[in-house]
């Protein structure tokens, strides 16, 4: 999305990608699935005391 937006500088780029709080914000999920696995296991790490919890 962001070599397909219009303009050539930064400020340009910006107004053209939507953020991530508009409607037409659409999340990579390849991504989405291990970052939240990697949230929550880093969570849960910290909330067990680091016992080693997976997700």
């Amino acid at each position: 999305m962001w070599e397909a937006a219009p303009g050539e500088e930064l400020a340009q780029k910006i107004d053209a990608v939507p953020g991530n709080h508009s409607p037409l914000f659409a999340p990579d999920l390849s991504v989405v699935v291990p970052g939240v696995r990697t949230l929550v296991s880093a969570a849960l790490s910290r909330l067990t005391g680091g016992g080693g919890a997976t997700v």
